[in-house]
C-alpha cells in the first residue's frame, strides 16, 4: 500500500517518546512493503534512524498551508490510506473528503488528561464542550483508530460515540535490537559514570503528570541506608526547572544526575548504567502504556513503579515492583530492596527482556497495522 503517515505535530529533531513511536512504526510499515510518505511539523533532515526508503516532507505553518500541501502530496504519490497520529483529525479529515482516501487515526492519549496537569481547561468551558462536540462529529466518520490501551477506547466509545468495532487496542512497543541488555559496567565505562554506585534511571519527558516530588521525597529517605545511590534523569520538559531546584532544595549534590535530552541510540546506555528503571507516574483517567517501560525491560532491567491503571502488566509478569501513588517511604523501600537483591534484579530483568522481545516488538506493531490499514483500504475500494 501506498500509505500517507501523518505526524504533524512531531519534530524529527527532538528525540522524544512521541518522535520514537512515529519513526519506529513508519520504518516497521516501510520494511514489510509499504510505500511510506512521512509528513512531520518540523526536521533539519533525513534522520539516520528513518530509513532511507521512506519519503519525508516537513509541513509547517497555517492549517490552510499544511491542508494544501498536503493534499497536493497524497495527489502526487497516489496515496491508498491516511495513517494520522494526532488528537484532533484535521489535516487528516480534509484529505479523506477531498482525495476519497480512508482514514485511520492513532491515539495515544487524552487531551484532557495533559490540560489538567498543565493547570488549563479540561473542556469544561463553553469553547471547550464545543471542541469536543466538534471531535466526535469527525471521529465519528473517521475509519478506523488504532489506539494504544483499553481505557483510550472506551473512552472513544463513551465520550464520542465512536463504534467500538472500529477500535484497534495495539500497545506500544520497543525496538528490541537497539534495546538491547548490556553489562553495567560497559555502560558506565562508556558515560564515564561509576560503576559501582547503586543508581536508579528516569527516562522521558518532564512533564506534570510525573510525580518528581514523591520520587525526590523518596530518593531523601533512601539515601540514608544507602548513601551512594544515585538518581540518573534522561529527558528535558517544561517541568525541569521545578525538578532541579526541588533537588538541589532535597538533596546532597550529586545525588542526582540530569543527563538532559541525549540521541535515541545512546539511551540505552543510560539505561544499561542503571540497576532499574523509574515510573513515577501520576494517576490520570485512563489507562497508560509508557515507552520507557518496555524500553527499561528491553534492557534486562526491572522497573519501580507507581500502581497506575495501565502498570499492572509489571505485577502481572513479575519483571519488577509497583507501589501506591503519592507514596514516598514505599517508594524508597521498593528501592532499597532492589539495590539489596542483585540475585531478584536478574531474574526479573530476564522476564522482562524475553516479554518484549515475545510480545512487544515494534515489528509486531507494523504487522498488526498492516493488516488493519489493509482491511480499511480493502473496504473503500
Amino acid at each position: 500500500m501506498r500509505i500517507l503517515f501523518l505526524a504533524l505535530d512531531i519534530n524529527l529533531d527532538r528525540q522524544r517518546g512521541d518522535t520514537v513511536h512515529a519513526m519506529e512504526l513508519a520504518n516497521g510499515l516501510a520494511s514489510i512493503g509499504h510505500a511510506i510518505t512521512f509528513v512531520v511539523g518540523a526536521a533539519s533532515g533525513h534522520p539516520p534512524t528513518l530509513r532511507s526508503d521512506i519519503v519525508l516532507r516537513v509541513v509547517g505553518g497555517s492549517n490552510r498551508r499544511v491542508v494544501r500541501e498536503t493534499l497536493a502530496i497524497a495527489k502526487r504519490s497516489a496515496i491508498d490510506i491516511v495513517y494520522e497520529r494526532r488528537s484532533t483529525p484535521k489535516i487528516g479529515f480534509a484529505v479523506k473528503t477531498r482525495r476519497r482516501i480512508p482514514l485511520v487515526m492513532e491515539i495515544n492519549g487524552i487531551l484532557r488528561d495533559e490540560l489538567h496537569f498543565q493547570g488549563r481547561a479540561d473542556g469544561r468551558t463553553v469553547r471547550g464542550l464545543l471542541k469536543d462536540r466538534l471531535r466526535g462529529a469527525l471521529f465519528r466518520r473517521v475509519d478506523g483508530f488504532i489506539v494504544v490501551s483499553e481505557g483510550i477506547k472506551d473512552d472513544l466509545v463513551a465520550r464520542h460515540g465512536v463504534d467500538p468495532r472500529r477500535v484497534l487496542v495495539v500497545g506500544n512497543a520497543v525496538n528490541t535490537t537497539r534495546f538491547q541488555p548490556i553489562a553495567k559496567q560497559s555502560a558506565c565505562r562508556r558515560l564515564e559514570l561509576e560503576s559501582e554506585r547503586p543508581r536508579a534511571v528516569f527516562v522521558g519527558n518532564l512533564v506534570e503528570w510525573r510525580d518528581f516530588e514523591s520520587l525526590l521525597q523518596a530518593t531523601r529517605v533512601l539515601l540514608e541506608t544507602v548513601p551512594m545511590f544515585e538518581l540518573l534523569v534522561v529527558g528535558d520538559g517544561p517541568a525541569r526547572g521545578s525538578f532541579e531546584a526541588r533537588a538541589k532544595a532535597l538533596l546532597p549534590a550529586r545525588t542526582v544526575r540530569f543527563a538532559g535530552e541525549v540521541p535515541h541510540t545512546d539511551v540505552p546506555f543510560h539505561i544499561a548504567a542503571s540497576d532499574f528503571g523509574l515510573l513515577p507516574e501520576r494517576v490520570r483517567s485512563l489507562d497508560i502504556s509508557p515507552l520507557k517501560l518496555f524500553e527499561y525491560l528491553s534492557c534486562g532491567r526491572p522497573v519501580v513503579a507507581f500502581d497506575v491503571p495501565g502498570l499492572d502488566i509489571v505485577r502481572t509478569l513479575g519483571t519488577g515492583i509497583l507501589v501506591p501513588p503519592g507514596d514516598p517511604g514505599t517508594l524508597a523501600a521498593a528501592m532499597a530492596r532492589l539495590i539489596g537483591s542483585p540475585e531478584l534484579v536478574q531474574e526479573m530483568g530476564r522476564t522482562g527482556r524475553a516479554f518484549v522481545e515475545r510480545e512487544r516488538s515494534w515489528s509486531s506493531v507494523a504487522r498488526k497495522t498492516s493488516a488493519y490499514l489493509a482491511e480499511k483500504a480493502a473496504r473503500s475500494s
